[in-house]
């Protein structure tokens, strides 16, 4: 069982503008949002975990060195500004992977992430000082969707990062602008030589596909049951971007996680995710995308993505076959 905790809630210590978690706080009124000892007990159930927020690293050290040692597969993604070199010892040492968010070089990240680029760099860079294990995470949006090449080299050259990872911010950008996006990122990833050296998470997820049969992304699942994701309440939900009351599945301090699994809501919540139009059905790329992300549906129909999708569909799967 993966759990995705939020242990400091929505809370952060920057304010980027397209936060899509930041409205949460309308459902955790009191302020600030910190995780009880009491409840973080009841995460060592899991076999996996991811602390995401908000910003996990708002609850500092000692909080994340209860889950030391005790069978949990652990990892963090974080914005990187409040990584000291003891976070990062501790994380290089435990064999945490760290996603750090970066949405492109100084200026183009300055003005998505609240000004946040130096104290982001300094924290990237002690972690891979100590021998972490790092990727980068950029979410495109309208600042930065027309600076594909630029954004990708900054992460390879200037980061000396070899794991990249682009998020679509659906609700700003349009399906061709993110088509014309991963387009040119192929490009520039198979041009440029840096097909066996470089991974490239929207790729890897197409090619594991056809050569093992194997969904590495949840946007690709025939259903929506991947993971769990836990408030800092011990509140559980299906998925952080369905963090609200109708789809509350039970909390960690009243029900056991099997339980919760168990739970008819998650069930019914999974099922959505096969709910497509016949336009999907009878898509020649259903195999790949199986209707989305069922937050970028419209309405019951296609996801608002479609027309980029078949476009980078098109595009990415006969070049990919040649590497089967």
């Amino acid at each position: 069982m993966h759990l995705l905790v939020k242990p400091a809630g929505p809370d952060c210590n920057i304010a980027c503008p397209r936060c899509f978690y930041k409205c949460k706080e309308a459902l955790f009124p009191h302020a600030p949002h910190r995780m009880k000892p009491e409840v973080a007990e009841k995460l060592l159930a899991a076999t996996s975990i991811t602390f995401q927020g908000g910003e996990p690293l708002l609850m500092g050290l000692d909080f994340f060195r209860r889950f030391a040692g005790k069978g949990a597969e652990c990892s963090l993604q974080t914005n990187g500004t409040l990584i000291t070199r003891e976070i990062a010892k501790f994380l290089a040492k435990e064999k945490w992977l760290v996603g750090i968010s970066f949405d492109g070089p100084k200026a183009i990240h300055d003005s998505t992430r609240d000004d946040s680029f130096d104290a982001a760099l300094r924290g990237y860079r002690l972690l891979r000082e100590e021998g972490a294990e790092v990727n980068v995470l950029t979410l495109v949006t309208s600042e930065n969707v027309k600076e594909p090449e630029r954004i990708y080299r900054f992460v390879r050259d200037g980061l000396d990062c070899r794991f990249h990872q682009y998020i679509e911010c659906a609700e700003d950008i349009t399906g061709e602008e993110w088509a014309d996006f991963l387009i040119r990122v192929f490009e520039l990833w198979e041009k440029s030589g840096d097909v066996r050296t470089v991974s490239v998470r929207n790729f890897d997820s197409v090619f594991n596909w056809m050569a093992a049969g194997m969904r590495s992304s949840c946007t690709s699942c025939t259903d929506c049951r991947n993971y769990l994701t836990v408030e800092h309440t011990g509140d559980v939900y299906p998925c952080d971007f369905f963090v609200e009351p109708k789809w509350k599945l039970g909390n960690l301090m009243e029900n056991s996680l099997e339980d919760i699994v168990r739970n008819p809501l998650y069930a019914e919540f999974g099922r959505r995710k096969a709910q497509i139009p016949m336009k999907c059905r009878e898509c020649r790329w259903l195999e790949f995308c199986n209707g989305d992300c069922v937050k970028n549906r419209l309405g019951g129909d296609v996801t608002k993505l479609c027309p980029g999708l078949d476009r980078f569909f098109a595009h990415a799967v006969p070049r990919l076959k040649r590497y089967l």
